[in-house]
């Protein structure tokens, strides 16, 4: 066996097993990993790289940065606050998947419907909208994001839960911090939960811009989030916080042990 073949093997082994440990991980934490396990269970390709994660679908491959890998290695302990990567992965995954079933009915219907949804959408620096880039980035964004807001959410509150349990005089500013907690935590989730504007694409070529992507004021369309909702996140993902009953049930033991521990029970 060549070398290089040899080394494409490893990686694909290496980046494989710390998907397959991530998406264990999120089923741990309840969260969707239907489609995780589609793209894992398929003939994708998966490697790990140092440019930065990305599909490639004529290639069949999904890269994965080391650096995300590292950062999602060990999220069982749910207090992680590895909320961006974990979000970067899923993003990537949903590209992955939808080029995977791309064929299947439900699929190509979203996808015509999301490219004529883009199809001269407003960018920034009033460039021309690629429709179709625009439809693949604004679905994995909303997607990754949703995860990103809520894995936020629940890691903040399992934090604190574990802060307030040995009782004792906490600092003013500790006790500012908690305070300022629960009363912010559920209106934050619910204005994240709220953003409706996705999509991006890269600048032209001959762009003096550098990396920086050309985003979209377009929110995304109602049939596309339905889907991701459905689809790839299982109606997990609750839209407001007060819909979360495990989210609602760390807010409240933390609010509770806050008030005993304030009367001295």
């Amino acid at each position: 066996m060549h070398t290089r073949n040899l080394g494409r093997r490893l990686h694909s082994v290496f980046a494989r097993a710390q998907f397959r440990r991530f998406i264990a991980d999120m089923a741990f934490h309840r969260l969707p990993v239907r489609f995780l396990e589609d793209v894992e269970g398929s003939s994708y390709l998966i490697l790990d790289t140092k440019k930065g994660s990305r599909v490639i679908p004529s290639f069949n491959t999904m890269l994965l940065d080391e650096s995300d890998l590292l950062g999602v290695s060990n999220v069982t302990d749910g207090r992680s606050s590895a909320s961006g990567v974990i979000g970067d992965v899923y993003h990537e995954a949903t590209h992955a998947w939808l080029d995977l079933r791309r064929g299947l009915p439900e699929v190509r219907a979203l996808r015509e419907q999301g490219i004529a949804h883009y199809h001269d959408a407003p960018v920034v620096h009033d460039e021309q909208a690629d429709s179709e880039r625009l439809f693949e980035e604004a679905i994995a964004e909303y997607v990754g994001w949703r995860i990103s807001v809520f894995w936020q959410a629940r890691s903040s509150l399992l934090i604190w839960r574990e802060r307030v349990k040995p009782r004792g005089d906490r600092s003013a500013r500790a006790e500012e911090q908690l305070a300022s907690v629960l009363r912010k935590l559920p209106s934050d989730y619910d204005r994240g939960m709220a953003l409706r504007e996705f999509g991006y694409q890269p600048p032209p070529w001959f762009s003096s811009r550098g990396g920086a992507q050309d985003v979209t004021t377009r929110e995304i369309s109602t049939a596309m989030r339905s889907f991701a909702d459905d689809r790839l996140l299982e109606n997990r993902v609750p839209h407001f916080f007060i819909q979360s009953r495990e989210l609602m049930t760390l807010w409240s033991e933390i609010a509770d042990e806050r008030h005993h521990e304030a009367a001295g029970w």
